[in-house]
This record gives structure tokens, C-alpha cells and sequence, in this order.
């Protein structure tokens, strides 16, 4: 006997499927922003401060619970460095987060990367939509 799904089941495992997908996709695509963001040398290169950066862009559901641990995992990788700096703003110390040497050098070879999936992408999806335009 078949599984028979409701739309309303259908919209949920769609819905479901596509948070999972970005949250994977987000994964690997944050710790880049990251990097360029303080990279940029914005002021506001502390966690507080480049989660706000990243909801400004759009991404809105970036919590800190996300955000420090890639900074330590970052930190710990070799790709940036924290130095403790006080802040005028709120009268106590934050990290403050630099891009080390080696940090530069994964910038540009992210971007490599992500360029090549970014055209392959394109590729495929203009392949699709060509397909599907002269089938109508």
C-alpha cells in the first residue's frame, strides 16, 4: 500500500527539505562572509557586530550560537586572530577579529572555488531553462 500526501504534507517536507539544504549551503558559505567581512576591516570586526553585518545582507535567522563557535573554530584553524580590545560602546572587552596571512590566501582560493560551482550552476540552470522553454 502506497504512502497517499496531503499538500499540506507535501508543502512541509518541501519546506523541510529546502531549510536543510540552505543551512548546509550557509554552513560553508558564513565562514567565507566572515572572513571578508573583517577582512574589509568594518569596526564592527567582534561576534555581536559581524552577526549584525550578516542579518544586514538579508540573512536574517544567524544567531550567535552559530557565529561563535565558527569564530573558534576559524581562530583555531589559523584563518584569523582575536585580540581583546575595549569597546567605548558598552564599557567592556570584546575579541576583536583580524584576518592572519593565511586567512588571505583561503579567501582567494574560496573564491576560486566558489566561482567554478557558482558557473557550473549557471550552466546547468540555463541548460534547464533552454530545455524547458522549447518544450513549450
Amino acid at each position: 500500500m502506497g504512502h497517499e500526501e496531503s499538500q499540506s504534507d507535501s508543502f512541509y517536507d518541501v519546506v523541510t527539505l529546502l531549510n536543510r539544504w540552505e543551512k548546509d549551503l550557509r554552513r560553508g558559505l558564513l565562514q567565507l562572509m566572515i572572513l571578508m567581512f573583517i577582512r574589509l576591516r568594518t569596526p564592527e570586526a567582534h561576534g555581536y557586530g559581524l552577526i549584525k553585518l550578516i542579518q544586514d545582507t538579508g540573512i536574517k535567522t544567524i544567531k550567535a550560537g552559530t557565529i561563535y563557535p565558527l569564530l573558534g573554530r576559524m581562530e583555531k584553524d589559523g584563518l584569523i586572530s582575536a585580540n581583546l580590545a575595549y569597546d567605548p560602546d558598552t564599557g567592556s572587552s570584546r575579541n576583536m577579529y583580524t584576518v592572519t596571512s593565511f586567512g588571505d590566501q583561503i579567501i582567494d582560493q574560496m573564491m576560486q572555488i566558489y566561482g567554478s560551482y557558482d558557473a557550473i550552476i549557471e550552466s546547468l540552470y540555463y541548460e534547464i531553462e533552454k530545455n524547458h522553454t522549447s518544450k513549450r
